[in-house]
C-alpha cells in the first residue's frame, strides 16, 4: 500500500530515528493521529526510515520499554486529568520525574513517556478514567509530525529525547494502577 507523503520531514522526526531504545518501536501515522498499517501492533515490525520520514507522523507502539501517561481534559475542565492523577496516586503530576514529555498544543495536553520493566509490573495493563490514561502494550501514541487540530506535536522544551533522558516510571506510580483498582476502557 502506498503512504501519504508528508511535505517534509520535522528535524525532530530525524532524531527520532538516532534513538536505540525506541527506534525499532516507531511506527507511520498518518494524519488522523491512526497507524498507517495494519500490522503495527506485531513486536518484530520495524519500518525504514524512508516510510517512517514519508508519514504524516510518527507514532510509538508502546509496551516494554515504554509507556504514556497521558494527561487529555475535557476543554471545559483543564483540571480534569491532574485531579484525576491526585486521586491515584496521592501526588501531584510535578512530581513525576523529569522525561521525555511531548504535546499536541491543545491546553492541558501532554503525554509523559517513561520506561517500565516487566520485571517491576509484569501486570501492568492500560488503565484510563477521567482525563487520565496510563497508555501501554496494545497502543500507541503519536510523538511527531501532523495533528489534526493544532497543526503539529511538539516536544515541550527541555523534554525531547535529545534534550534529557527518558526516566523510569516510579514504583509509586505503577503501584497505584494496579488491576485491584477499577478499570474502565
Amino acid at each position: 500500500a502506498q503512504l501519504p507523503i508528508n511535505s517534509l520531514p520535522t528535524p525532530s522526526a530525524e532524531r527520532l530515528l538516532q534513538l536505540p531504545l525506541i527506534r525499532r518501536h516507531l511506527i507511520p501515522d498518518g494524519p488522523e493521529k491512526r497507524p498507517l498499517v495494519s500490522s503495527w501492533q506485531q513486536p518484530d515490525q520495524h519500518y525504514s526510515d524512508g516510510i517512517l520520514l514519508a508519514a504524516p507522523a510518527i507514532g510509538l507502539r508502546l509496551g516494554y520499554p515504554v509507556l504514556a501517561v497521558d494527561f487529555d481534559p475535557k476543554p471545559a475542565d483543564l483540571g480534569q486529568a491532574e485531579r484525576t492523577f491526585q486521586e491515584l496516586t496521592g501526588r501531584g503530576s510535578a512530581q513525576l520525574p523529569l522525561s521525555w514529555t511531548v504535546t499536541s498544543g491543545k491546553p492541558g495536553r501532554r503525554q509523559i513517556l517513561l520506561t517500565a520493566d516487566a520485571d517491576a509490573a509484569p501486570w501492568l495493563k492500560p488503565w484510563s478514567h477521567d482525563g487520565l490514561e496510563i497508555r501501554w502494550r496494545g497502543q500507541q501514541s503519536v510523538i511527531d509530525g501532523h495533528h489534526p487540530e493544532t497543526g503539529r506535536y511538539q516536544w515541550l522544551p527541555g523534554r525531547a529525547p535529545w534534550e534529557c533522558p527518558i526516566a523510569a516510571t516510579p514504583l509509586w506510580l505503577l503501584e497505584a494502577i494496579k488491576p485491584t483498582r477499577p478499570q474502565s476502557a
